[in-house]
């Protein structure tokens, strides 16, 4: 795996650890179970992430993968607005990195020619769907808050 590639992935994983204790701290105590859930999930996998990146062994990577996928899912079920601001950024980031590199830079080389793993065209489009969904669910929750405040205030 590229040096620079490593790095950037590291950066990345602690970069998200430490919004995501400071949102802890921040919030926290109004957080649900799926909020609470997604933080210890996130930190759960990152441990064996950083020794699968540093030792590069793909096995552990590729299942490390799939725990990302599973970790943005969480944003059907979040209700923090900070969290999920926190996923749509990195659905984003992803989809600019796909772009901008044409690559994964968690995959292999030999991944990255094939399109049936991780980055390609299909899995693109779903997140580029799946990110606008994410917005929009943002959106309704703000739109929500707002009008449970104006309420509030004409009583």
């Amino acid at each position: 795996m590229d040096r620079i590639h490593k790095a950037t992935l590291y950066f990345i994983t602690i970069l998200l650890e430490i919004i995501i204790v400071y949102a802890w701290k921040l919030e926290g105590d109004k957080w649900n179970v799926w909020d609470k859930g997604f933080c210890i999930f996130v930190f759960c996998c990152h441990i064996p992430f950083y020794f699968a990146l540093f030792f590069e062994n793909r096995r552990v990577l590729d299942i490390m993968h799939f725990t990302v996928f599973l970790s943005t899912l969480f944003g059907f079920f979040v209700n923090s607005a900070f969290l999920l601001v926190l996923i749509i950024s990195f659905c984003i980031g992803l989809q600019v990195q796909w772009t901008c590199i044409n690559k994964c830079i968690l995959n292999s080389d030999e991944q990255n020619i094939s399109s049936n793993f991780g980055f390609g065209k299909i899995t693109t489009i779903l997140t580029l769907l799946y990110t606008c969904f994410l917005s929009y669910r943002l959106g309704r929750m703000k739109n929500v808050v707002s009008k449970n405040t104006e309420s509030k205030k004409a009583e």
